[in-house]
């Protein structure tokens, strides 16, 4: 349902003022005026008590001023009561809900604190965004009450706009992995605790979403099932994570002591994804390692951190587990393979230093407020800083990053598994643009691999769902060529305009796997296919409602206007290149997703609510209750369908009759993904009816030339307010007694007339 006016200018001016809020070239400007000159006592009380935000009279950000903004301190080791630069979590729309920078409502801002390079967090994030699903980082001056405090890393919140970007989703559980009290012995480590949630509260925090039994049914299938665990979780991405705390030393993660700093987000492929959170210790920053001789890492032994490292700790069920199983420990071999490759021996971390180090040199020379000195910032790059408290957790020096990574890269080259030959795999498509339900054979020629072998090819036709794994053969039987010339191939359905694929092999003989391409799953090839022409009267409008205050719900809970379409083919059509639209002056105002498709003789959901940040079936307009048009098209500018509705009420839809093919009905019980509800075969749609008087007094009659089985009577809201069974008669009075003046909506034999009460 639409709505116009300020509020709607208010958001749009807000969220298109600015931009790149999170480029890591740009250095964003945080200004923040509390209105009076005792916030650091308040917002140390609010941190020593509940963690809740208090009030500022305003925060301008790049010029933008925003009224009345929460503001607390954040963090847990970098935060001091006697600091006088801690980190900030800003809420924009604490009090005026509306309130977003770009679309964004929270920022949150690290000290960097035990980072003397003050590199760690924006470095890490980026490169390990190559790999998995990321928040982005930069930097931002950050100004108290006029007194500028210094400078500050900007890290995107785990909130709306990052998983809407990543998941195309927003409101799937999301599950904060951080302990109320940080210990050695228990944490978010994912350990099964029972099916009690209380056992579960003191280390994991439900953000939104149904929460505690999803995250037990993780736990249980991780621990206990985990033959099961793809189900459930995205491995894969697990699996990177991993990698990338072991090679760049993150220790304050799920890898070192105390398994803490990621969320886990369940999107709608009914999977959990981890997504890390809280860098600002990578590279060695963080020093305490609960598998270590002495329980900690310095600056040498931190090069060696071995990369099998909690391989069998029963405190870290996502390692263990992963290394009981050859193909998964392969996996993770070949994943931190490819970023040690692509990062530390191309020396890119070491450039990527140089350059952000660049952009923010003279503000952290000018920072009244940093923790080290400026010479320890220009020296931590490459060189190690002793002592001074640096280091986490433990004291102790903090490693320098070019340093660790060439330490690192001395470690792993006196691993097999590392310096072996791994399988060089070329990928072929039988067809460049097969046809849509074709068949389509992907080859894999992998000449260096032994006759002791394991190849799948990773496939699916939607973003957001799970690669389903596919064994690829040499046998000379699956369009792969001559049995046993080291060309594999597999053959799949083209079941969608987009396939995305990729292609995993491992020689079982050196023990080593390899992913083509490189940076699998979260990197694919892709294959878009040759579509039919879909003509008019192939798929339809069919049921529509634009005032949802009772109805179904999207998958981010929403309550929003819907379209749903009828395929009246009995073949699978692909919706590429086809278009909805409100308005005749732009008949291509929303195109449908390149992998969308409706099935043979099925029904597809479009939600028009201007979201289409959330991805998926999101269209970029509302449907006017007080009535407009819907129009289906073609990417010629045909119209293929199309209707034009009056007012519509609370509710109620307008739905074909018969279903796909029929006239439209309006204020109908709504039907989505269901066959429309009409009336019965033996009642003529075409039949006459009469209510009078209209308006009327306590009672109306109803007459009919067809018999009449039942009348339902409805507020506007849509609410019924009671249904007679009318026996087939052809008259019936009607009695509105000790119902309130307004008006009505009769339902008679499937139509809807209108009655006014005096």
């Amino acid at each position: 349902m639409r709505f116009l006016g300020l509020l709607g200018l208010i958001l749009f001016y807000s969220t298109t003022i600015g931009q790149n809020f999170y480029n890591i070239t740009s250095i964003q400007n945080i200004s923040i005026n509390f209105g009076y000159t005792n916030w650091d006592y308040r917002l140390d009380t609010a941190k020593a008590g509940s963690e809740g935000y208090i009030i500022a009279q305003s925060c301008t950000i790049n010029g933008l001023v925003f009224d009345s903004v929460g503001v607390k301190y954040k963090g847990n080791s970098s935060y001091r009561a006697t600091n006088v630069k801690n980190p900030l979590h800003i809420e924009l729309n604490y009090v005026k809900t509306w309130q977003n920078y770009q679309g964004i409502t929270d920022i949150k801002l690290g000290n960097g604190f035990f980072d003397p390079s003050f590199l760690r967090e924006a470095l890490s994030y980026e490169l390990l965004g190559n790999y998995m699903r990321t928040p982005r980082c930069n930097y931002a001056r950050v100004y108290l009450n006029g007194t500028w405090m210094g400078l500050y890393s900007n890290a995107e919140h785990i909130g709306d706009p990052m998983l809407a970007k990543n998941f195309s989703s927003t409101h799937g559980t999301l599950v904060k992995c951080n302990p109320t009290n940080v210990s050695s012995n228990s944490g978010p480590d994912l350990r099964y605790l029972g099916t009690n949630s209380s056992s579960y509260t003191p280390f994991y925090e439900i953000k939104r979403g149904t929460g505690f039994p999803e995250l037990i049914a993780l736990c249980d299938t991780l621990n206990n099932r985990y033959a099961d665990i793809e189900r459930i979780l995205d491995l894969d991405a697990s699996i990177w994570m991993l990698a990338f705390n072991n090679l760049f030393v993150n220790l304050d993660s799920y890898s070192g002591s105390f398994r803490q700093n990621y969320y886990l987000y369940r999107s709608e492929s009914n999977r959990f994804t981890p997504i890390v959170w809280d860098l600002n210790m990578s590279f060695a920053g963080f020093t305490q390692a609960n598998n270590t001789p002495s329980g900690r890492v310095d600056t040498n032994t931190a090069k060696t951190f071995p990369f099998n490292s909690n391989s069998t700790s029963a405190l870290h069920p996502l390692i263990s587990k992963m290394f009981t199983n050859a193909t998964y420990r392969r996996m993770f071999q070949a994943h931190l393979r490819t970023m040690a490759e692509e990062q530390f021996m191309t020396g890119n971390v070491g450039r990527r230093g140089v350059a952000i180090q660049a952009i923010i040199d003279s503000s952290v020379q000018a920072d009244p407020n940093k923790f080290y000195t400026y010479a320890n910032f220009r020296t931590n790059l490459n060189s190690s800083i002793p002592g001074g408290g640096g280091g986490g957790p433990g004291g102790g020096g903090t490693s320098g990053i070019t340093s660790l990574v060439a330490g690192r890269m001395a470690y792993l080259n006196t691993q097999s598994w590392y310096t072996g030959q791994k399988p060089a795999i070329t990928v072929a498509a039988s067809n460049p643009a097969p046809a849509f339900l074709s068949q389509l054979t992907i080859t894999a020629s992998i000449p260096n691999i032994s006759s002791n072998n394991f190849v799948f090819l990773g496939y699916r036709d939607h973003q957001v769902k799970a690669f389903t794994k596919l064994t690829m053969y040499d046998d000379g039987q699956h369009n792969d060529g001559a049995a046993g010339d080291k060309v594999f191939g597999a053959t799949i359905t083209v079941s969608s305009a987009k396939m995305e694929y990729y292609v995993y092999a491992e020689d079982l003989t050196s023990d080593i796997g390899a992913f083509s391409p490189a940076r699998a799953e979260y990197e694919f090839y892709s294959i878009n296919a040759t579509l039919p022409t879909v003509t008019a009267g192939n798929v339809t409008l069919n049921e529509f409602l634009s005032w949802n205050t009772t109805g179904i719900t999207d998958f981010d809970g929403q309550l929003e206007d819907w379209i749903e379409l009828k395929n009246n083919t009995s073949s699978p059509i692909s919706m590429e290149g086809l278009f909805l639209s409100d308005t005749l002056g732009n008949r291509q105002k929303w195109s449908f997703p390149k992998q969308t498709v409706i099935p043979a003789n099925g029904r597809l959901l479009v939600w028009c609510d201007e979201d289409s940040e959330q991805g998926g079936l999101h269209a970029n307009f509302k449907l006017d209750a007080a009535g407009e048009r819907i129009l289906l098209v073609n990417a010629n500018n045909t119209t293929l369908d199309s209707t034009v509705f009056g007012q519509m009420f609370a509710n109620l839809s307008t739905a074909r009759c018969a279903d796909g093919t029929g006239p439209f009905l309006s204020a109908r019980t709504p039907t989505p993904m269901a066959l429309n509800s009409c009336p019965s075969a033996q009642q003529d749609l075409t039949s006459q009816i009469s209510i009078y008087p209209n308006p009327g007094n306590e009672v109306f009659s109803v007459v009919s030339d067809q018999p009449i089985s039942s009348i339902s009577i409805y507020q506007l809201t849509g609410q019924m307010i009671r249904k007679i069974s009318a026996g087939n008669v052809q008259r019936m009075d009607v009695s509105m007694e000790n119902l309130p003046s307004g008006l009505y909506l009769i339902e008679v034999n499937g139509k809807i007339h209108k009655w006014m009460k005096q």
